[in-house]
């Protein structure tokens, strides 16, 4: 399988879970910041175990998992 085909299979499993959401910002929250995402509205979590082809994190504490949702009004992912 190609890395193009990969990513249209782990974007199919993304899109199938958050339907019609469209993030326009995309975020990177590090230590300590993971709660952020529990704030966001209308919010979809993925478990990036969930995800064909997605790395997981190997990191202690760490949430792993891929969330979109909106806040003032923005969809982020």
């Amino acid at each position: 399988m190609s890395l193009i085909d990969e990513l249209h299979e782990a974007l199919a499993l993304v899109h199938k879970r958050v339907g019609q959401a469209q993030p326009t910002v995309g975020l990177i929250l590090g230590s300590g910041l993971g709660a952020f995402a529990d704030e966001l509205a209308r919010a979809v979590a993925i478990d990036y175990d969930d995800i064909p082809h997605f790395a997981t994190s190997k990191v202690a504490g760490h949430s792993g998992r891929l969330v979109v949702g909106e806040i003032a009004g923005k969809t982020c992912a």
